[in-house]
């Protein structure tokens, strides 16, 4: 063989990894498993840190983008690992061990945005803020239930204005219901994680999404042989574009403790009021989406900024022609452009989901054959079919039967819950293609069934449920699923082997996270008093909207069921226009969150990272393209580990330092 081989001209060190994985039988277990074994004590590091993002809150962990997880990595990927491989090298984390991280980090993240933030504050308003005037006291608080919320009013009352200085604060008041919830939460990003699995081989290998969100933890993942650091952290021109906008940053940060230090007017936020001052535009510019659009395809970076232009001169025309539509809705889905935009923007989301369900139908048969059957499994599938079809099942089963004990009937519950799954991927789809790391769904699945079916059509009981639904319903801006995504494409670019590791390590993140933020905001509560820490027009607002139904209910809102179904067959034009005609420029995806107000904060940037990425296309080639790629890259973790640092920096002198929003 060793004779073959030089006469080949190859090295033996060339083909034997090949060749000890082919054969397990004579070498026993191959080098691919040796390579991605993952040490015990990287797994409790995972939840230690995703516990310090859960603790931190949403300052770090609002959007997609989740800054939290990108700023603990790059902690671990730099300092961290470069001291152990320092210290001794066999102590370096590997690649295997990073992805675990990095998962497990940004489905943290997901958990404190999309299910904590809320929890405490939505749960006990009802008690606290009932009147005379809303009477929450007779519609709302004899439909909550004990198992559910904590009902103590004493309790919730120093939970809000602060408990006397020795006085212990009541954990016992909180135990039952945050289990119940921690439970529910659980099963809810397990199934949507299962729903992850089946439509990843269709996103990831058929259609090659880019995922964009996914390219700073990557390049920070990428280990080259026996180095402790990645192949980005030698390159100048990523450490440029990190240095200016630490430093802007920085800037703004120092302002805080030395008010003579000059405030960084890039960050401001200017806009101009257009259609008689009715419709504002805004000019801000947020590093953050103009590195991540800097990666999105042209067609599709200009349909999101060009839309979102020609919606809200659609909405000025509408305000100064004295159009309107009324219709009772959350807080959360009417600053999605209202009811009109609302509604037509939900319909052509559900259409590109249906379309996008369509597509996959081949893997999603391939999940639910297995449930009767045994088939073949795929090498890039992270658990067997039978497993996440079953799974799943169970899973939606338990979520129904916990529904039902909330206060929704069977068949209320079942419709929420498709109607919720069907949004979130919705909006995963967008993120995972788009970029777009600042936006939801544009309107609340709740809102969505009141709407569609009359709020007579639940009761008292079955809208209550609906109000504690908004802690992971309402302001959807951080979902587990997209995270899960996201996990599960930095998984499978490096790995084409079942991990179970990765799975238990997500679901971990999730319930290390959750007590992290709910042992803060119940300590913090009952210290300083929750009147100071939370927006309370928020909270009035949404339950003025469910006691309003309660106490007058009304049949479903028969045109925002037809706007519904223009949006659906604007959505299948616009995809049947990009399929026909290769010259057609607006990409369909820019069309459901067209009128969201988060994009309507981030159209600027996206514009900015479209004119520039077209420039440098034009001008350069894809070759100046690539290798201006680093500099946004920088903006991106620039601005994360600037934020980081200055939030710890403020727990640790009392004071709240957030240096950016978007």
């Amino acid at each position: 063989m060793i004779t073959g081989l030089r006469k080949t001209g190859l090295r033996s060190a060339d083909i034997l990894p090949h060749f000890l994985r082919k054969d397990r039988r004579i070498f026993g277990r191959s080098m691919e498993a040796r390579e991605i074994r993952i040490r015990l004590w990287v797994f409790f590091l995972g939840i230690i840190l995703c516990a310090g993002i859960g603790w931190m809150g949403a300052k770090m962990s609002a959007d997609f983008s989740a800054g939290g997880a990108l700023f603990f990595l790059f902690v671990v990927a730099l300092p961290f690992n470069w001291l152990l491989w320092k210290i001794k090298s066999t102590w370096m984390l590997n690649k295997p061990e990073l992805v675990l991280l990095y998962a497990m980090m940004i489905c943290a993240s997901a958990a404190v945005m999309g299910y904590g933030t809320y929890l405490t504050s939505y749960l006990t308003a009802p008690v606290y803020f009932a009147d005379t005037r809303n009477r929450w006291a007779e519609t709302i608080v004899p439909h909550l239930k004990p198992f559910l919320v904590p009902l103590d009013r004493e309790a919730i009352r120093q939970f809000y204005e602060g408990k006397p200085k020795d006085a212990p604060i009541p954990w016992k008041v909180w135990l039952t219901p945050m289990t119940c919830w921690l439970l529910f939460f659980l099963v809810f990003s397990f199934v949507t994680l299962c729903i992850m699995l089946m439509l990843r081989r269709q996103w990831e290998k058929k259609e090659s999404l880019v995922y964009p969100l996914t390219r700073v933890p990557l390049e920070m993942i990428s280990l080259s042989g026996s180095e402790p650091v990645a192949p980005i952290f030698k390159n100048r021109l990523f450490w440029f574009g990190f240095a200016v906008i630490f430093f802007l940053s920085s800037l703004n940060g120092l302002r805080v403790y030395f008010p003579l230090v000059p405030v960084v007017t890039i960050f401001r936020v200017p806009q101009m009021m257009l259609f008689r001052r009715t419709v504002p535009l805004v000019f801000r510019t947020s590093f953050i989406m103009l590195g991540f659009s800097y990666l999105v395809n042209l067609n599709l970076s200009f349909s999101i900024w060009f839309l979102c232009l020609v919606f809200t001169i659609a909405q000025g025309i509408m305000n100064i022609t004295g159009y309107s539509m009324t219709e009772p809705m959350d807080v959360y889905s009417f600053v999605c452009g209202g009811p009109f935009f609302s509604h037509l923007q939900t319909g052509s989301l559900l259409m590109l989901v249906t379309m996008n369900l369509w597509l996959a139908r081949t893997d999603l048969k391939r999940f639910f054959t297995a449930m009767a059957k045994s088939v073949s499994e795929e090498p890039e599938d992270i658990l067997p079919p039978r497993v996440v079809a079953w799974g799943m099942v169970a899973g939606f089963l338990f979520l129904v039967a916990w529904l039902r004990m909330s206060g929704l009937s069977v068949w209320a519950g079942i419709l929420f819950l498709l109607v919720t799954f069907l949004l979130f991927i919705g909006v995963t789809r967008i993120v995972v293609e788009g970029g777009l790391a600042e936006t939801k769904t544009p309107i609340s699945s709740f809102t969505a069934l009141i709407s569609g079916f009359g709020s007579s059509a639940f009761g008292p009981a079955g809208l209550t449920a609906f109000g504690t639904s908004y802690t992971y319903a309402a302001d959807t801006r951080s979902l587990f699923i997209t995270s899960a995504a996201h996990s599960l494409k930095v998984h499978g670019t490096h790995f084409r082997r079942k991990s179970g590791l990765i799975v238990a390590g997500m679901l971990s993140a999730v319930i290390a996270a959750l007590l992290a933020r709910i042992f803060s905001d119940l300590h913090s509560g009952y210290k300083y008093g929750q009147l100071n820490l939370v927006f309370v027009p928020d909270i009035l607002d949404s339950f003025n909207y469910v006691s309003g139904h309660i106490r007058n209910p009304v049949g479903p809102f028969v045109p925002g069921n037809w706007l519904t179904l223009a949006g659906a067959a604007l959505m299948f034009l616009l995809i049947l226009m990009r399929q026909k005609f290769l010259w057609w420029p607006i990409h369909p995806l820019g069309l459901p969150v067209a009128a969201i107000w988060l994009t309507k904060q981030v159209w600027f940037s996206i514009f900015l990272a479209w004119a520039v990425k077209l420039a440098t296309l034009r001008y350069g080639g894809h070759k100046a393209y690539h290798s201006s790629v680093p500099l946004f890259l920088g903006f991106i973790l620039g601005q994360f580990v600037a934020g980081g640092i200055w939030c710890f920096i403020g727990s640790l002198t009392g004071r709240n330092i957030s240096l950016f929003w978007l």
